[in-house]
């Protein structure tokens, strides 16, 4: 048996990429959940993971937030906006956190049981790029979380929020999205 073959034959089956780091797998057991995502071949080999990185996620009335704190690489926060909001199906954004102490708060009233995100999702809500108005307010408070992360070569990454148990994949482009 030529097990070289038998590797091309099982990645192509699968339509996986081979990947140019032998050795290197998805961690966290994220392949089983990512496996059946319709641009997981897009995302190719995983890359830079982080295990159990502080995280925040804040639900909005068209979509979410999520913050992570990678550590010496930096604090990111995602933006998931619903279908139609701006574009026909889901999209996302990833913006560097530069929210610092002391910063202002986003200003105003929220309607009954909605609220003003704060912090740094505040600043990427009410800053120049507009989320706010793509989102909504929020229809709840943020909510503390752990997270692992996972990116990949070809672009994109895997969050798995902990404690609530979500997945999130964003893909290279910034209309692949999906939610598990």
């Amino acid at each position: 048996m030529l097990l070289g073959l038998l590797g091309r034959d099982v990645l192509n089956a699968y339509s996986l990429p081979a990947c140019q780091v032998l050795g290197r797998e998805v961690e966290f057991g994220l392949e089983a959940r990512i496996g059946r995502v319709l641009f997981r071949n897009a995302l190719t080999c995983p890359a830079q993971s982080y295990a159990n990185v502080p995280a925040a996620f804040q639900p909005f009335e068209h979509g979410a937030m999520i913050w992570l704190d990678l550590g010496a690489d930096g604090r990111t926060i995602a933006v998931t906006r619903a279908a139609d909001r701006p574009a026909p199906s889901p999209t996302y954004g990833l913006y560097p956190d530069t929210y610092g102490e002391g910063d202002p708060e986003p200003p105003g009233t929220p309607p009954p049981g909605r609220y003003i995100p704060q912090r740094g999702f505040g600043k990427v809500w009410q800053g120049s790029r507009g989320e706010g108005q793509w989102l909504g307010y929020a229809t709840a408070p943020e909510q503390a979380q752990r997270a692992n992360v996972q990116y990949f070569g070809g672009g994109g990454l895997v969050v798995h929020l902990l404690g609530s148990d979500q997945v999130w994949v964003f893909g290279p482009q910034n209309d692949q999205l999906a939610q598990l």
